[in-house]
C-alpha cells in the first residue's frame, strides 16, 4: 500500500514537472539552459518517493523505498521514454532504485529520531 501510494505521488508529480517543462521550454534554447535542473527536479522525486513509502511503512523501510523507485523509474521510463537507448534505461532505473533507497533509509532515520525525541 505505502509503495502504491508513492508511486501514484511520483507519477502526480512527475507530470507536473512534464507540464512545468512543457511551459518553461517553449524553444530548444530555453530548453537546454532548463535541461539541467529539470533533470535534478526528476531524480529529487526518485527520492521523495522513497521517503514517502519508507514513512508510510511499518517495517523495512528501505527495502520499501527501493521498491518504490525501482516502480517510479520504471513508470517513469515507460511512460515518458529516456534518451540514450538501453544505457540511458539502465541508469535511470539504477538511479531510481539507489535514490528510492536511500529516501527509504532517510525516512527510518527521521521516525527513529522522532521516537528518540519523545
Amino acid at each position: 500500500m505505502a509503495v502504491a501510494f508513492a508511486v501514484i505521488a511520483f507519477l502526480g508529480l512527475f507530470y507536473s514537472l512534464t507540464f512545468g517543462s512543457n511551459y518553461l521550454t517553449n524553444n530548444s534554447d530555453n530548453f537546454l539552459a532548463w535541461q539541467p535542473w529539470l533533470i535534478l527536479a526528476a531524480y529529487a522525486l526518485y527520492l521523495l518517493s522513497g521517503t514517502i513509502a519508507g514513512a508510510l511503512s511499518k517495517e523495512r523501510f528501505v527495502i520499501s523505498g527501493v521498491l518504490a523507485g525501482l516502480v517510479s523509474a520504471i513508470s517513469a521510463v515507460s511512460l515518458f521514454g529516456v534518451g540514450g537507448g538501453m544505457v540511458g534505461v539502465v541508469l535511470t532505473v539504477v538511479w531510481g532504485v539507489v535514490l528510492g533507497g536511500l529516501g527509504g533509509w532517510l525516512s527510518a532515520l527521521l521516525k527513529r529520531r522522532a521516537a528518540n525525541a519523545l
